[in-house]
């Protein structure tokens, strides 16, 4: 998902098809997953004066199913709200907003609230559609709309353009609209201020009739995108003649130690001394940072990602991450990396990018590319190797006899071979057809839960939830299993703090992952990462908070027997990135390996050991600067105060303050 604000204004609930009858006025939407529909969503009005919507899209087996009954004044306010259904994950959620008299009301799985107004403000559902903000901020005198529960949305742009429909000119408006997330929410409105459509290139709800100008829409959507985010890096970055980072402890990524009273200098973006404070001397007119009582350590790596926009730039570098590889994109993804390595865009380095294969089905991937053959994937691998692509993500979907035909066109392009394990194959199998490493800790689990599992569906997380809180560590069979990972020199990518939301998350508490981060979010976004619940339990919580557990377990177990472990997150960068760092000590490694995780070892399996990874002189100048000392306190990774990437300095307050979160 795109942004935060997405994740609310996504609806997800279901209602019985019996009380679906089509009206003649009902207004059709189409959902698509780049250029595959992926479901729909219908509006029609009720003879008694009330709204109706359904919702749903159908995401690898996941997905909600939206019904809404509602009503709404005629400047496009809220009035009134009921809505029931299923979220993403299929929990059963309901929700309900009432204004009268001058008190607006409102109840779902995480909030249950009131609050007197003098002025009608805009109630964005959680788990429901309704209400039209376009109009209400367009009507609206100085363009602001105050938000329920808090913060106050503004329309900061309202263009026209006029487009050919299908031999017809149609008038549209785009309007960027501010205060929803971090960054500008963006969405196509006709003369009448009625929604059209939403468009990028991972998500799409457009109106019917309208579907031929998506693509068009979105080439002059991301013309204003891309303007906004081009003013940040002349404001948010200096770049000094040489830097020097003088009486700091200096963490050693190699050997996982701390070196006390060190000064580093960087100039022309390079490491051009390391040493004891009292053996370097700082030329004149170096910036110099005085690092007493704070740490310095190489940038870090985030090992999964899906880079989606400008403001996952300012939460990386903010978080410390100056470098990440991206595990699945659309290929735009290349004009990306190449903005932020011509200084265009603040973000980190995109140092690595995988392209993404699935097989075709209903449960194919969101992206990337599809095929019905491993002729098929071996023309995709070479597409991808031309585009300069150094790895290789298979799906959930490949059949399991292409895996080898293709992991061989792979390897003749120099490329690793990584990702899901395919349903109906297991993980020692994928190790013998080529892979080299394997994405989540899930997969790992299902290697021992038989192959006959359908795993394209939600299965490959409710197996693992139901079955991992009684996994037998001591098993000839899984330490067979491991053996065979360290052998072939197989690299694991966790990202186990998805797995502590999905199998922890209770509905209505703060998603854990993000506990320590809600308050510094802004009023609009801090209803994202409350918690929505994750996998259904059904009864079985505390199961599954023990098959979390064992998920910890199982990273232990690997990290004592000499497997290399990588820090990804797919999920919201920078504090999930922290998260993922903390939950590693909590799984049992010693925290100065875990900071070697995220530094070094990124760096070796993206193949950059030579340039990056640690501090050493004539290495590419990336280094973070920690207020505490991580390696006593891993928590304190969460405090960083300066972050330079290729001898540019970066404010993480600054970059923060750009998308309206606070500092720590």
């Amino acid at each position: 998902m795109r942004s935060l604000s997405l994740l609310i204004l996504i609806c997800a609930l279901v209602l019985n098809a019996t009380h679906l009858s089509a009206q003649s006025d009902t207004i059709r939407y189409t959902i698509m997953f780049g250029d595959r529909q992926a479901g729909s969503q219908k509006i029609w009005q009720t003879a008694d004066g009330f709204k109706e919507s359904f919702y749903e899209f159908n995401d690898r087996g996941r997905g909600p199913e939206i019904h809404t009954r509602y009503k709404e004044d005629s400047n496009g306010y809220l009035t009134f709200l009921d809505a029931n259904g299923k979220n993403y994950l299929k929990n059963e959620v309901t929700e309900s907003f009432r204004y009268e008299n001058g008190k607006a009301t409102w109840k779902n799985e995480s909030e249950d609230a009131s609050k007197s107004i003098s002025t009608l403000a805009f109630y964005t559902p959680i788990n429901g559609s309704g209400g039209n903000l376009i109009k209400a901020l367009v009507l609206s005198s100085n363009k602001k709309v105050d938000v329920l529960p808090g913060g106050t949305a503004e329309l900061l742009s309202h263009k026209a353009y006029t487009f050919d429909n299908n031999g017809k000119p149609v008038k549209l408006y785009l309007c960027e609209i501010g205060g929803l997330g971090l960054t500008p929410n963006y969405t196509w409105a006709d003369e009448d201020n009625d929604h059209v459509g939403d468009v990028s290139e991972w998500y799409s709800n457009i109106r019917n009739g309208y579907e031929s100008l998506r693509m068009k829409l979105y080439e002059e959507q991301k013309k204003v995108e891309d303007a906004y985010f081009e003013k940040w890096p002349s404001t948010l970055s200096t770049k000094p003649n040489g830097i020097a980072v003088t009486n700091v402890n200096l963490f050693d990524s190699e050997k996982a130690v701390m070196q006390n009273g060190m000064t580093v200098l960087t100039t022309g973006g390079k490491i051009t001394a390391v040493g004891k404070t009292s053996a370097v001397k700082v030329p004149s007119g170096y910036t110099v940072i005085d690092g007493s009582g704070k740490t310095l350590m190489p940038g870090m790596w985030d090992m999964h990602v899906h880079y989606s926009g400008p403001s996952d730039g300012m939460l990386h570098l903010g978080a410390g991450v100056t470098n990440v590889r991206d595990m699945a994109n659309t290929t735009s993804l290349v004009q990306t990396k190449e903005q932020i390595d011509n200084g265009q865009l603040v973000g980190p380095r995109i140092s690595a990018m995988c392209g993404f294969i699935d097989g075709a089905g209903p449960y194919a991937g969101p992206t990337g590319e599809i095929i019905s053959s491993a002729a098929e994937g071996v023309e995709s691998v070479k597409k991808y190797a031309k585009l300069g692509y150094p790895q290789i993500k298979l799906y959930s979907s490949i059949k399991p006899e292409w895996v080898s035909t293709i992991t061989a066109e792979a390897k003749k392009n120099n490329m690793r071979v990584s990702g899901h394990i395919p349903a109906y194959m297991t993980a020692s199998e994928a190790i013998d057809a080529g892979y080299n490493e394997i994405q989540h800790i899930n997969m790992l689990f299902l290697n021992f839960y038989g192959k006959d599992k359908d795993t394209r569906t939600p299965q490959r997380f409710t197996l693992v939830a139901d079955n991992a809180a009684n996994f037998d560590f001591n098993s000839s069979e899984f330490k067979s299993f491991l053996a065979k990972m360290k052998k072939n020199n197989i690299v694991s990518d966790p990202t186990v703090a998805i797995f502590e939301e999905m199998f922890t998350s209770v509905p209505g508490e703060v998603n854990p992952v993000y506990a320590a981060i809600k308050g510094r979010l802004p009023a609009s976004s801090q209803r994202s990462v409350q918690s929505f619940g994750g996998l259904p339990a059904n009864g079985k919580e505390e199961l599954y908070k023990k098959s979390y557990e064992a998920c910890l377990r199982y990273i232990k177990e690997m990290y004592d027997g000499g497997i290399t472990i990588v820090a990804g997150t797919d999920a919201m960068p920078g504090f999930a990135y922290q998260r993922e760092l903390e939950l590693y000590v909590k799984a049992g490694i010693p925290s100065a390996q875990v900071l070697k995780i995220a530094t070094w070892n990124g760096a070796k399996v993206a193949n950059k050991l030579d340039q990056l990874g640690s501090i050493q002189k004539g290495k590419i100048a990336d280094m973070i600067l920690v207020n505490g000392n991580p390696v006593n306190n891993i928590s304190d990774i969460r405090k960083v105060d300066v972050v330079i990437k290729e001898g540019v300095l970066y404010d993480p307050e600054k970059l923060y303050s750009a998308i309206s979160v606070k500092s720590y």
